[in-house]
């Protein structure tokens, strides 16, 4: 089945339709992602690991999708996202967090009508630095309590559940919202 609000999304200039898998490390997400949205769909990898960047190619090579994907080598911590990429349709992240890009990619990535879906791993879990890890309801506080409310999101799943990461089962957050058109309320 398709995610609630994926059919509400409207085309980009360009006809196809954009996702972004933020810290898309060797592209499994961005291969899944580009594979089950389809054709009309575009879907960048962003990550600053140029090794994982070769493999992401790679293995969208290997699964038929590479005229669907684009992998972009860059430091989002320091580097600007591509003018071509600041509207995307759908933002996903999983295993990453760079807390302080999340009200950019609320306010300025993510466009009206737009999907954010997130999973990451969760504060006083071992092996997972706190400044790498989430706080609970850390998620809904970006999108939902800290602006104003005729621009919060509408919250589709909100829950903990478990990454499994290096051969063990790692506590997380997921998280997904839709970003209503203006004057909404959602």
């Amino acid at each position: 089945g398709r995610l609630p609000g994926v059919g509400e999304v409207e085309a980009s200039d360009c006809g196809r339709m954009l996702a972004l898998d933020v810290g898309c490390g060797a592209g499994r997400d961005m291969v899944l992602m580009a594979r089950m949205l389809g054709a009309g769909w575009k879907v960048a990898g962003l990550d600053n690991d140029a090794g994982a960047m070769q493999r992401a190619e790679e293995l969208a090579q290997r699964e038929g999708v590479a005229a669907q994907i684009e992998t972009v080598h860059i430091e989002l911590r320091k580097d600007s996202l591509p003018s071509h990429l600041s509207r995307a349709h759908l933002v996903h992240g999983c295993r990453f967090l760079d807390r302080r890009q999340l009200p950019y990619i609320r306010d300025e990535v993510l466009r009206e009508s737009g999907l954010f879906v997130w999973c990451t791993f969760l504060q006083g879990t071992p092996r997972v630095r706190n400044g790498r890890s989430l706080e609970r309801g850390e998620l809904r506080r970006i999108f939902v309590e800290e602006v104003p409310p005729d621009d919060a999101f509408e919250v589709l799943a909100d829950f903990e559940g478990e990454l499994y990461t290096g051969g063990s089962y790692i506590g997380a957050s997921f998280f997904a919202a839709f970003k209503p058109p203006k004057g909404m309320v959602a």
